[in-house]
């Protein structure tokens, strides 16, 4: 509007100049809100939680997550149900509000719990809440049993051991140990074992494979790959891998003579780390594009001025614990790839200390590439030390400061330690 000085005008054009006089000068820039803009940085929009929940839990995911919106604004939603489901109907306070998969909401003047209804399709023939068994294509679905129980599981789902020549393809998910491992012996006929979605074991076990194995999916927790584990697959020809680190392999892992038929897949940011490994880079390897995802966390608009940078984004699965990390830089968006379809995942942005600025839980994949968005985070400070002399003289540049975390872990070294959130308890 314009620019005053004691409570005299001295002009109402942006652009001005002063001449410093031989003393100070308080001057006052005076602006006014403008109608046409129906933004009032004065006047900061109210937000309310919008609580977005799947009934049952099981049966899909949303585009968005829970988080808080300002009045107003408009929330696209897509629900996106999971495999042996479908979507249903949106409620809200006990009240249909659309049939539709894509609907629209706009945030009014108080929290809103909006309910995402699945059913169980029966056109689908997986049932993810409970054991399935198709004896005419030979397929069993197995995610509810307890770890080194899994061939009771199995054999109970497929209706006794006389059905076991008729199983082709088992697919399972959940905590499994070492001896769950040998079922293949049993199932001469299998040729399709998918254990992507399993976890609790780091190894897979000496003679694990079968004549009849052509098709084999490993989960992310797979370190090691023991001696003689496939070398009894001969048709093996689709090994898919999870893990990001390349799984070690011994000399007799595979059999030498048919291994050149296998195609190995693995998560395409892995694939120059399986290209440099030993016994990997000498096979066929192939980027996974089928059955996995993307997550994208968008952290809030605050992160633009590079608050965060240093810190990093940790996703991990909530079933297995599998953690992936990624570095905070000059960006806002971060994508995690590679992920299983049907997987949970929390995450978390952290600091050095290791201390968690904000987390968004139970981000379901599903068939789609999921997008999460930070709304806020715990604000990160500078912890400044200033080391004196009994005269007051500044001895700071020449101090050598450590920094400790609570449990005596080093933080960082120098007078300024960054990052640091409200409550923290600091040694040095």
């Amino acid at each position: 509007k314009e620019w005053q000085k004691y409570g005299k005008v001295l002009s109402s054009d942006a652009h001005f100049g002063i001449r410093m006089g031989t003393k100070d000068i308080k001057l006052i820039g005076v602006f006014e809100y403008s109608p046409n803009n129906p933004d009032n940085p004065e006047v900061p929009k109210t937000k309310h939680l919008l609580e977005l929940i799947a009934t049952p839990t099981s049966g899909g995911s949303f585009n968005q997550n829970s988080g808080r919106y300002a009045e107003g604004d408009s929330i696209p939603l897509t629900a996106h149900a999971n495999y042996g489901y479908a979507f249903k109907e949106w409620q809200k306070d006990g009240k249909v509000l659309s049939s539709d998969a894509h609907f629209g909401i706009r945030m009014g003047t108080k929290d809103i719990k909006l309910i995402g209804v699945f059913e169980y399709s029966p056109n689908n023939p997986d049932n993810p809440s409970k054991n399935y068994w198709n004896a005419a294509t030979g397929e069993a679905i197995i995610d509810d049993f307890k770890p080194g129980q899994f061939s009771s599981a199995l054999e109970n789902a497929i209706g006794g051991y006389n059905n076991r020549d008729k199983v082709l393809s088992v697919i399972t998910s959940g905590s499994m140990n070492r001896y769950d491992l040998d079922f293949l012996h049993n199932y001469k006929n299998c040729s399709k074992a998918d254990l992507g979605r399993t976890y609790g074991y780091n190894e897979l076990c000496s003679y694990f494979g079968s004549e009849a194995l052509t098709e084999l999916i490993l989960p992310a927790g797979i370190e090691n790959i023991a001696d003689y584990s496939l070398h009894n697959s001969q048709n093996l020809t689709s090994l898919t891998l999870y893990s990001m680190e390349p799984p070690k392999l011994s000399e007799n892992t595979f059999n030498n003579e048919t291994k050149g038929n296998i195609n190995v897949f693995v998560i395409p940011a892995a694939l120059p780390l399986y290209s440099e490994a030993d016994g990997w880079k000498d096979m066929n390897l192939l980027p996974l594009t089928e059955n996995v995802r993307n997550i994208t966390v968008q952290l809030p608009a605050d992160a633009k001025d590079g608050r965060y940078k240093g810190m990093t984004i940790e996703l991990q699965n909530i079933d297995s614990k599998q953690a992936q990390r990624l570095l905070i830089t000059d960006r806002t968006r971060y994508t995690f790839g590679g992920l299983v379809e049907n997987t949970r995942y929390t995450a978390a942005v952290k600091n050095a200390a290791g201390t968690i600025l904000g987390a968004i839980e139970n981000i379901t994949v599903g068939k789609e590439d999921v997008t999460v968005n930070f709304m806020a985070l715990k604000q990160p400070q500078d912890v400044v030390m200033k080391v004196t002399a009994a005269d007051g003289t500044d001895l700071s540049p020449q101090a050598q400061i450590q920094w400790l975390s609570a449990n005596g872990s080093l933080l960082g070294q120098g007078t300024v330690l960054r990052g640091q959130v409200e409550g923290t308890t600091l040694k040095y």
